[in-house]
């Protein structure tokens, strides 16, 4: 009988809405159907009522939601601005709050990144990372470097020790999130990226930035991260593939919504390295943030 059930309930579940993959905004339009519900049905039968909203909220625990389609029609008519606000795609939010953090600590985090972040692109000029006279360049010793470092992570993935480097935490302070991009949970935060391909990048790039200076490491942790992110679209070839790397548009369809993104990616492998909003987008995209200016962000 036990396995009767447990066979029922596994045709119930739905994985690709549930867990990490669940929708809040669904989830919430679902649960305030689940109460108006209830609370109508209660009004003639009490009891039934109650069963109602305790049968519902076990379908929405199971699947995700309790109307069907509810996550085209959610993608449908809840606004864009409040669908991104929970979408888990990596384009749609760099970053996630994992827990909450002491407000002391926050504007201590503050008042030391206001005591220590760096005229970034006049750094990198000055450290020997960025060519002064060539747009989105390498100085080329800094860019064979990287290239060293991010072929040899084509053959074998990036360790835990090098994230939590790149971080400067403790490997033991890293949880690897279950998604279909690289994210894990380093303290509060969960960091995500587009790729392997980019979480590559960002490693090689500051494994190389911190041997060629002992300044980097002085950067606060938000503006290096950036940094990083930015350095993508500086890099000459993919570090998955070794492709070709390019600009184009390209429609994001998540659990939360369908969206335009810009993506800076491998035309060989489809390998993404990052990803901005078109609507910062004009005829040059170095200037308008589509390649974010590195005092900008």
């Amino acid at each position: 009988m036990s396995g009767l059930a447990g066979n029922a309930l596994d045709r119930l579940r739905r994985p690709e809405y549930t867990g990490e993959n669940r929708c809040l905004p669904c989830t919430i339009v679902n649960a305030a159907i689940a109460v108006v519900g209830s609370l109508l049905v209660g009004l003639l039968w009490p009891v039934l009522g109650a069963v109602f909203l305790v049968g519902a909220a076990f379908l929405i625990y199971v699947r995700g939601y309790l109307v069907p389609g509810t996550p085209e029609l959610t993608k449908r008519y809840l606004p864009q601005s409040i669908l991104r606000r929970f979408d888990h795609h990596p384009a749609a939010r760099s970053e996630e709050r994992a827990d909450d953090e002491p407000e002391w600590e926050t504007l201590k985090k503050v008042q030391h990144e206001r005591e220590h972040a760096v005229d970034a692109e006049s750094f990198l000029v000055e450290v020997g990372a960025v060519d002064p006279d060539a747009d989105r360049t390498l100085q080329s010793a800094f860019a064979d470097e990287v290239d060293r470092r991010m072929a040899a992570y084509r053959s074998s993935s990036v360790s835990p020790e090098a994230v939590a480097d790149l971080f400067q935490v403790s490997p033991d302070g890293l949880a690897f999130e279950d998604r279909e991009y690289p994210a894990m949970k380093v303290g509060v935060r969960i960091r995500k990226w587009p790729s392997e391909g980019a979480l590559v990048s960002d490693v090689a790039v500051h494994e190389a930035l911190a041997d060629l200076t002992d300044r980097w490491l002085e950067v606060p942790l938000e503006q290096r991260v950036d940094i990083l992110e930015t350095l993508r679209t500086y890099l000459d070839h993919c570090p998955h593939c070794g492709g070709d790397l390019a600009f184009h548009d390209e429609t994001v369809d998540s659990c939360c919504g369908r969206y335009e993104v810009a993506v800076f990616g491998c035309v060989d492998c489809e390998e993404r390295l990052a990803e901005f909003d078109p609507a910062l987008v004009d005829a040059d995209p170095t200037a308008t943030g589509i390649v974010p200016d590195l005092d900008q962000r």
